[in-house]
């Protein structure tokens, strides 16, 4: 089984990777001719001589492509146009326009000369720096290569070069750098994490606080993966496992949200995993201080490490954090500061029709502010002073109790699904109640059982909504909403704005939200449905996200729950299903990191319909089936689909190196 399933993936892979190598060939050609044209003054080299050296090179390499169709629409482009050029930079992109009547042909070629030529230039860079023995920060040579041919950036600000070369960075002490948004700190992060994937061979975690960064940041780090062959884990909404997979032959990079970060470095101290782990990287470190739940995790997950005391590398940044010397001191970290800005940030004042330049640099600018909220912060100190003392006599506590606390079983549960304790409360009192009464003829109770609750109490619900849209819906869901204690007579006195004594405002903001999902789950538009149920767009547009993660969450507590075991298994799938919606072929598709349903219908549509097909395509081909997708995008899907596909691969071979061991034990025994 798992040897079919190899040899299902490796093709893609491999023929991937032989358009990699024939595009590679076609611009050697090129280049060949530019270093001639560039050593050679006086020689004058025609567009016709090109078009020789790439025709054979075509020839040359027709016999190796013609299993792939996408290959065989390479070698169909168009000769160069014949024009008189003595450097391969030289090269005018107006004159190119001129010599073609195709204007898709036109795009095409002009994407690949410049792309030809970005590759040249990183190679020019990277022999360079071998001739002259530098090192790019204890980096191989190829990824300063990889930094400019993905990102487009051909040196460091000054900044950035100094970070790198601080002490603490390099004896691996704890940092914290501080600069205005727009910096470049992500690419000094970038590089650190490189650096301890790829020359300390330990795995890395970068801690974002949303899971839309999570997934633009897994899509512009997927083609380093790819090159310097380690493996980008996601966790953030649904995905993401505990513990982790152990691999045997790469390393990994998590790229995690606050809340899923914690999980992760849980289940690696209880499997004793913990020095797996290099560097960890925390963005936005700022939000230690947030009130609520978000900051209190990420406290408490740094809290944990320094307890630890284990050998990783913190580094944290930020653009705005104000007690930046007392988060340093908590972490035991240097600093580093510095007010750099790429573009000069320039405040104005709009008064009726004239705009007013505000000259920052003058000293006295915000005096007359200084003075009113000195004024107010008195008058305020004032009235909170004058509430008189307690004369109580202070009390002392001495606990005499001789049992050790021990964490309950619903605090495990709720931990492990990074639940907090009052929501747990609820979910077991609603599991314990659906083991009474399941009803399965549609989806709408197992949509009910993972309906977030922070959501539900963010919408207030409309009687005469939640009346029409029972009444008028199938005989399966007043089933439902009778099991929830939703009769007839209880929907006709919400329609009235009354309140019954037996129904629980929380169920019943529960289900009303639970009806709108089941409405986005069958394909029903979000304008819509915000429109039918009096409820903003942008809680409705996050629905489905957040239901998904919140239903890994409730597969996570029902694991440590006994009684709870009938759940785990379709709750588990259950999570991909709201996410996919109606159509369960786009699943596989979904896989991908920020593809949406929108784009994974137009993978589908175009013919793509799994993960191999897009990994063997060529980018040209991808963006004319993808409306409105710039070629970065297309790149990044691409590498992401070989990512994946690299990650299932691994994850084969290492089921396939534990049954074997297991074999050859017994075998011994």
């Amino acid at each position: 089984m798992i040897e079919r399933d190899l040899q299902t993936l490796m093709p893609s892979v491999i023929q991937n990777t032989s358009i990699h190598k024939f595009e590679e060939n076609i611009s050697e050609a090129s280049e060949h001719w530019c270093n001639a044209s560039i050593f050679n003054d006086t020689a004058i080299t025609s567009g016709s001589e090109i078009n020789r050296d790439l025709q054979d090179h075509h020839s040359k390499q027709s016999t190796k492509v013609t299993q792939n169709s996408s290959i065989d629409s390479i070698k169909s482009h168009t000769p160069l146009p014949n024009i008189m050029m003595d450097s391969f930079d030289d090269v005018k992109l107006d004159d190119l326009c001129l010599e073609f009547d195709n204007d898709d042909l036109n795009l095409t070629k002009l994407e690949e000369r410049v792309e030809a030529k970005d590759r040249h230039q990183a190679r020019v860079a990277e022999t360079s720096d071998e001739k002259t023995g530098s090192a790019f920060h204890d980096l191989p040579h190829k990824i300063k290569s990889l930094i400019f041919r993905v990102k487009k950036i051909n040196a460091l600000y000054d900044w950035q070069d100094e970070c790198l070369r601080l002490k603490s960075v390099i004896n691996r002490r704890n940092l914290i750098y501080a600069l205005p948004t727009s910096g470049g700190k992500t690419l000094v992060a970038e590089i650190l994490m490189l650096r301890e994937i790829t020359c300390k061979k330990r795995n890395a975690i970068f801690i974002l606080p949303f899971v839309a960064i999570v997934q633009e940041k897994i899509q512009s780090l997927a083609p380093f993966a790819v090159e310097l062959d380690f493996l980008i884990e996601e966790y953030a909404g649904s995905k993401g496992g505990y513990p982790p997979v152990k691999r045997r032959r790469k390393n990994s990079l998590y790229v995690c949200t606050i809340e899923k970060s914690m999980g992760v470095i849980n289940s690696l101290i209880e499997t004793k995993r913990l020095k797996e782990v290099g560097m960890i990287v925390v963005d936005e470190l700022h939000l230690l201080g947030e009130d609520g739940g978000r900051g209190a995790t990420l406290e408490g997950l740094l809290a944990k490490l320094m307890y630890m005391n284990a050998d990783i590398h913190i580094v944290g940044m930020s653009a705005t954090i104000g007690n930046l010397d007392e988060v340093a001191r908590f972490l035991k970290a240097d600093v580093y500061t510095r007010n750099f800005r790429p573009v000069e940030l320039k405040e104005y004042i709009k008064c009726e029709d004239r705009i007013w330049l505000i000259n920052t640099k003058e000293e006295d600018i915000f005096t007359d502010e200084r003075k009113i909220n000195y004024r107010v912060s008195s008058q305020f100190i004032d009235e909170t002073t004058l509430e008189p003392k307690s004369k109580k006599s202070k009390q002392s506590i001495i606990l005499t109790r001789k049992s050790r606390l021990e964490l309950s079983t619903l605090g495990k549960a709720a931990m492990k699904g990074s639940i907090d304790l009052q929501t747990a409360y609820y979910l077991h009192e609603d599991l314990k109640s659906a083991q009474r009464h399941l009803i399965l003829t549609n989806d709408l109770h197992v949509l009910f059982l993972v309906t977030p609750y922070d959501v539900a109490n963010q919408i207030k619900p409309v009687g005469s909504v939640f009346y029409e849209v029972i009444m008028s819906s199938p005989s399966s869901v007043m089933d439902v909403s009778r099991v929830l204690g939703f009769t007839e007579t209880v929907i006709i006195k919400l329609r009235e704005g009354i309140m019954p004594k037996n129904i629980s405002s929380r169920v019943f903001h529960r289900f009303y939200v639970t009806l709108m999902l089941h409405e986005l789950q069958k394909g029903a538009s979000i304008y819509h449905v915000a429109e039918k149920y009096h409820v903003t767009r942008g809680i409705t547009q996050n629905l489905l996200s957040s239901t998904a993660a919140f239903a890994s969450s409730v597969v996570r507590f029902c694991q440590e729950i006994p009684e709870f075991w009938a759940f785990i298994d379709f709750l588990k799938s259950f999570s991909k299903k709201i996410t996919a919606g109606p159509v369960e072929e786009l699943e596989i598709l979904m896989e991908l990191p920020a593809v949406k349903i929108g784009r994974a219908r137009q993978l589908y549509d175009a013919g793509f319909k799994n993960l191999q097909a897009i990994a063997s395509t060529s980018p040209t081909i991808l963006q004319k089936h993808l409306k409105y997708a710039s070629r970065k995008t297309v790149d990044h899907i691409i590498a992401a689909a070989n990512l994946l596909l690299m990650e299932k691969i691994e994850n084969l071979k290492d089921e396939y190196a534990e049954m074997m061991e297991c074999l050859q034990a017994s075998q011994f025994q």
